[in-house]
């Protein structure tokens, strides 16, 4: 199985992606876990976590363009299950869900 993650992540400090790194930490034992998460284009791995720090911080399209980033993944890795953290993302978390089932 092979699984999304959408939310913050170390080594940003805060409760949503420490959180994620415990819950991703644990899940990486069962299935492929991948985190998409706020960066500047730059792949890691941590732990064992393949983590894609890929969101810009602050832009307007924002929710556009993790709409296009989780097409675009998931075409390359066909993922089973793809989680979204409200709490990372706000206001545009129901935009990015819309645009995530739009064919654009």
């Amino acid at each position: 199985m092979k699984v999304l993650f959408l939310t913050r992540f170390p080594p940003e400090k805060d409760g949503v992606g420490d959180y994620t790194y415990e819950l991703v930490s644990y899940l990486k034992k069962y299935c492929d876990v991948f985190v998409l998460t706020f960066g500047n284009r730059k792949e890691e791995l941590i732990n064992g976590i393949r983590v894609l720090r890929f969101i810009p911080q602050n832009s307007f399209f924002k929710g556009y363009i993790v709409s296009r980033l989780i097409n675009v993944l998931n075409l390359n890795f066909d993922f089973d299950l793809v989680h979204f953290q409200t709490a990372s993302f706000t206001l545009i978390g129901i935009f990015i869900c819309f645009l995530c089932f739009l064919k654009v």
